[in-house]
């Protein structure tokens, strides 16, 4: 089996993980520390991984307001997913 699959898969098995994480941290814990956490880790754990050639695309110019849109959305999307959650009653 190709890195890239098992890299999807493993993926895809901590994705399924967070709403039952945020649950068991109980009402005291904020939505939006729960999705700043997350973040925190996450985005240190792809740094780790991809290390410094992840960061030679910074050096484009022209991809430069896409990859900050893009960021922009990867910061906020848990922020909002637990605040959700919380409002759902999950």
């Amino acid at each position: 089996m190709s890195r890239s699959i098992i890299l999807v898969v493993v993926a895809a098995l901590l994705w399924s993980t967070t709403g039952t994480a945020a649950f068991l941290l109980g009402e005291n814990a904020s939505p939006f520390a729960i999705g700043a956490a997350v973040f925190g880790f996450g985005g240190a754990l792809l740094a780790v991984i991809g290390g410094r050639g992840s960061l030679n695309i910074w050096r484009k110019r022209s991809l430069r307001p896409w990859l900050v849109l893009g960021s922009l959305g990867v910061v906020a999307y848990p922020l909002f997913f637990y605040a959700g959650m919380s409002l759902a009653g999950i």
